[in-house]
């Protein structure tokens, strides 16, 4: 929004599901023209994430944490990347508190807030046609903390 808030619509999904969809379900073209401005029939999906959740609280400081670890992603062409060894972790307070127990924990590790897309770094990671100047730092550092563990398979 025009206020720096993100305004989150979801839609539930099949957990049991493993298999990727290759084209939207009609529920979710109904889903996406209600809630986007998108011309449904000029998009398509291109890439998977997936990852697992882990969402800790702090009722008494009003904030959250969220740990993303398990990050696969897969492209249309059945290519799959797989970040072992890496977790994204997310405080989420009403406003910027340094005095959040994960921050003074994460600074006393030398662990330093950046910004990260899982989407923009899926699609770095997936589709040689990208240019991967501007990521290159990032990749270069998803190396070094996995421990050149990024695993990467055809299905």
């Amino acid at each position: 929004s025009n206020k720096a808030k993100t305004i989150k619509k979801r839609a539930k999904q099949n957990e049991f599901t493993t298999e990727i969809n290759r084209e939207l379900k009609d529920k979710t073209q109904k889903f996406l023209n209600k809630n986007s401005s998108f011309n449904i029939e000029t998009i398509e999906p291109k890439l998977w994430v997936t990852f697992t959740r882990l969402t800790l609280a702090n009722l008494e400081r009003k904030e959250r944490l969220t740990f993303d670890v398990d990050i696969t992603y897969t492209s249309l062409e059945d290519n799959e990347v797989y970040l072992s060894e890496i977790a994204i972790a997310e405080l989420k307070q009403p406003s910027l508190s340094l005095r959040s127990p994960f921050a003074q924990t994460a600074k006393k590790e030398r662990i330093y807030p950046s910004k990260f897309s899982k989407y923009c770094t899926g699609v770095t990671l997936l589709h040689d046609l990208i240019k991967k100047g501007r990521f290159k730092r990032r990749l270069m550092y998803l190396d070094k903390i996995s421990g050149g563990h990024r695993c990467f398979s055809k299905i």
